[in-house]
């Protein structure tokens, strides 16, 4: 008797379009082409319906999940898990119009079809994608692109101290050295921090000793040395209007980032 389930009873009472199954299914990802067509059909037909404008990128969408079955070695194709590939379909139309979440989404529905990545294509990673943001997923390629150049995984905290006392404030808690870091755009870059912090993808270390040359990297950034001009000029106040920055100093307060192994593994089935 023929095993059938109401997701099979669905898809086989829609015609599949053609151009979709052969989009997704020309060998070598035939195997698994239909099944997956099937389930991208009934995923997205109601919004190339409700917004036709849409529909372009649906189609990269199509094409950059066929890419990367393409790339599966044919020995190692199985069928992709449906906890994984049914949840990341779902969540995608979401994310149709972001091109780094987008490939996320198709990087981790083919991982979830390859036998050396299926046990780590966690249903968890669905989650971790939808809330990301697209600036998110900028910075995550970025850390990712640091750790495989070996460059240092160095960050700090700028702090406006006293230094006889100890006592000031936290100007910036998360102080890693990324492309177009500067002070207009700091809150945002802090908030993503936070965001892949807070998901579990990446950990910061403070209080860790890290090699001198690494330091002096945070020290001549200019997000540092536009602050530290900013103080110059306060403590140059012959008014005297705000005292508390007269006996203060900008200090850098060592640090180190690394993925977390849950990171890790999310960037090998999502990222790589």
């Amino acid at each position: 008797m023929t095993e059938t389930t109401p997701l099979k009873d669905i898809a086989n009472s829609i015609k599949v379009p053609a151009d979709l199954i052969k989009a997704a299914g020309e060998p070598p990802a035939h195997e698994f082409g239909q099944g997956l067509a099937d389930i991208i059909y009934l995923i997205f037909s109601p919004i190339k319906k409700w917004r036709a404008s849409a529909e372009a990128n649906i189609e990269k969408y199509k094409a950059e999940i066929a890419k990367e079955l393409d790339k599966i070695e044919p020995e190692k194709r199985t069928e992709p898990k449906l906890s994984v590939a049914g949840p990341a379909l779902e969540a995608s139309k979401y994310y149709i119009e972001e091109d780094e979440l987008r490939s996320m989404f198709a990087k981790l529905i083919a991982a979830s079809a390859n036998t050396d990545y299926q046990d780590g294509a966690i249903p968890a990673f669905v989650e971790i994608i939808k809330q990301l943001s697209a600036f998110d997923a900028k910075n995550l390629i970025e850390l990712k692109k640091i750790t495989y150049c070996q460059k240092p995984l160095v960050a700090g905290k700028l702090r406006l101290l006293n230094p006889e006392t100890g006592m000031g404030r936290t100007i910036f808690e998360h102080y890693i050295p990324l492309a177009d870091f500067n002070n207009e755009n700091s809150n945002i870059y802090a908030v993503s921090i936070d965001n892949l912090q807070r998901l579990g993808l990446i950990i910061i270390h403070h209080g860790s000793s890290a090699k001198r040359e690494f330091h002096d990297e945070l020290l001549n950034l200019d997000f540092y040395k536009e602050y530290k001009a900013q103080l110059t000029e306060l403590q140059k106040d012959v008014n005297r209007v705000n005292d508390y920055y007269i006996d203060k100093e900008l200090v850098i307060e060592d640090a180190t980032w690394n993925f977390t192994d849950f990171g890790e593994l999310f960037i090998k089935c999502c990222l790589d």
